[in-house]
């Protein structure tokens, strides 16, 4: 793996990549060589089409490595409104986002994930960090082919 990360020619096919603005791929050099990136702490990419009409911004995405060449991947996503919404409105956003986006953007980057975690924040928030006065949800997922089967979290 080492060797893979300091290769040159990868290092420069991965900052092509992240230039056009993939975020799965920074966060897999974020996770597997942080010395390569800097983390994202403000939403980046709009996400449209939820099932909820709420606006998402994807904040983050972040590969981390599992046994057996598999992964969890982790999508954070941020909805500036969620704070005014239940969870019954925002809840079908969730596979929605997994097996519309995370799925195919996963298969892409030749990303084995076992599990798929995909949070939604009122605001940003470092990962790790608790902000009490931020709404947050999270879903976890096995991904299944195209689908996401959700698992209790």
């Amino acid at each position: 793996l080492a060797a893979l990360l300091a290769n040159p020619a990868h290092q420069a096919r991965w900052q092509a990549w992240s230039e056009r603005g993939t975020g799965l791929l920074v966060g897999v050099l974020m996770v597997m060589a942080p010395d390569l990136v800097r983390a994202q702490t403000q939403p980046s990419e709009m996400v449209m089409g939820a099932p909820s009409g709420l606006p998402l911004l994807l904040q983050e995405v972040r590969i981390e490595p599992l046994a057996e060449g598999t992964a969890l991947a982790r999508f954070r996503l941020v909805a500036p409104d969620l704070a005014t919404v239940d969870f019954a409105r925002v809840e079908p956003d969730f596979p929605w986002f997994c097996e519309t986006i995370a799925l195919p953007q996963l298969a892409r980057d030749g990303v084995a994930a076992a599990q798929v975690v995909i949070s939604i924040a009122s605001a940003p928030i470092p990962f790790g960090e608790s902000m009490p006065e931020v709404t947050q949800y999270f879903e976890v997922f096995r991904p299944e082919g195209d689908r996401c089967i959700w698992e209790v979290f």
